[in-house]
């Protein structure tokens, strides 16, 4: 896990629950695979809160081998690798920029909704 600027502190959450931390990148945390997506928080003074949601996605090698275990040995295996998330992966190298807090735009009024068309006067026949 790397950031820019170095120095952040990160949390891994899956499903409500922290899994790892890194308390200064660039750092690693070592987290069990699943078959649920994790979402990193980075923290740092001075910038904005960074986030990224890791897919838990499945393998190319592991989708070839779901294939031969349902020919070889009717699913049984690839039914306990999907259960438990052995057969799926996260990204492994994760970079996330951070943003100074005094480059985030003020909040300004948003756009009204009517079309331009419909704030003219309206024409008598």
């Amino acid at each position: 896990m790397t950031t820019n600027p170095p120095g952040a502190s990160c949390v891994f959450d899956r499903l409500g629950d922290q899994i790892g931390t890194i308390a200064s990148t660039p750092g690693t945390a070592n987290i069990r695979k699943s078959k649920h997506d994790i979402t990193i928080v980075c923290d740092k003074p001075g910038y904005q809160q960074a986030q990224y949601r890791n897919h838990s996605g499945t393998t190319a090698t592991i989708a070839a081998n779901v294939a031969a275990d349902i020919l070889l040995t009717a699913g049984l295996s690839s039914i306990v690798d999907s259960a438990d998330g052995a057969d799926n992966k996260y990204d492994s190298a994760v970079n996330l920029t951070l943003i100074p807090l005094d480059m985030v735009p003020a909040n300004t009024p948003a756009p009204a909704n009517t079309p331009a068309s419909s704030q003219a006067p309206a024409q008598k026949p």
